[in-house]
């Protein structure tokens, strides 16, 4: 990935956006596992919660890309990815040992650089563009 002063400010800007998604994340995944909640639905539940939360602060803030229903298939389909990356890697970890209220630190320090590469590529690349308004502008064109 090439660093230019562009993806520096998008780099400082997705940690802090992740770090704000995290503590949202965390702090109600800690206080589901403290009403002994499961780690299945207290993972679920922050991550529902910070899923909000993040779709708006990764386009408003990180990337600098439209709130629009395309760009929240694209962040929908790498948070369903993030979901299932940082899920099995949390099971693994309490698996191995390391404990519930824990496990999620080591989870994150391997799924961050991870993610940001996934969502900068969905959000930002053509390839991934499902072209929904060019469809609506042709048949809008049609129909004159």
């Amino acid at each position: 990935m090439e660093h230019t002063p562009k993806t520096k400010q998008e780099i400082v800007r997705f940690c802090i956006t992740g770090t704000v998604v995290t503590a949202i994340l965390y702090g109600i995944y800690y206080a589901l596992l403290y009403a002994d909640f499961s780690v299945d639905v207290s993972f679920t539940t922050g991550f529902i919660v910070s899923f909000i939360c993040n779709f708006f602060l990764t386009n408003h803030y990180t990337f600098h890309t439209k709130v629009d229903f395309e760009n929240g298939v694209r962040f929908s389909l790498c948070q369903a990815v993030n979901f299932l990356m940082q899920y099995v890697t949390l099971k693994l970890f309490i698996a191995i040992g390391i404990p519930e209220k824990i496990a999620l630190v080591p989870v994150w320090i391997i799924i961050f650089p991870i993610n940001f590469w996934l969502m900068r590529s969905v959000l930002r690349s053509e390839r991934f563009r499902l072209h929904l308004h060019k469809r609506a502008e042709s048949e809008s064109t049609e129909t004159l």
